[in-house]
């Protein structure tokens, strides 16, 4: 299998004009990211949809592997809501690798505030599909588009 997906992802791609073009940074211990929610996530008034919030999770586990090389895609994801996330406010993510057992990676994320308080938390396993990235952080994609 090839991901291909050419800087469009929905929650990194910086060419997505509808996407939220989340500023990821990965390196040898997981991802992370700080992001202002705008108010145009909202779900309920005043509070960011919960699809959001699990998107900046899944993003943050993605990104924890690419200091690895892999490219994968999330097998299954678990999401733990603490505390609503308001529309507006910044959060700050981390994710990070578990462990591994072949192909499938065990990874984990959580999303909080600058006093450390935690809105959110996931565990997910993502299939590793090939090796086809470069050992370091960067943008989104690679010149091939792919993850």
């Amino acid at each position: 299998m090839q991901l291909v997906d050419r800087n469009i992802c929905f929650a990194c791609g910086k060419d997505n004009p509808q996407g939220m073009r989340l500023p990821m940074v990965a390196d040898e211990n997981g991802a992370r990211v700080e992001y202002l929610i705008p108010v145009h996530f909202q779900g309920w008034s005043g509070i960011t949809h919960g699809g959001i919030v699990a998107t900046l999770l899944d993003e943050l586990m993605a990104w924890s592997v690419r200091s690895r090389g892999y490219s994968t895609v999330t097998a299954e994801m678990s999401v733990r809501f603490r505390k609503p996330v308001r529309v507006g406010e910044r959060v700050y993510g981390q994710g990070w690798v578990v462990s591994e057992q072949g192909r499938l990676i065990h990874t984990a994320a959580k999303l909080s505030n600058q006093d450390r308080v935690v809105f959110a938390e996931a565990t997910g396993k993502l299939w590793r599909v090939d090796s086809s990235l470069p050992r370091t952080g960067g943008e989104c994609h690679d010149s091939d588009g792919q993850r």
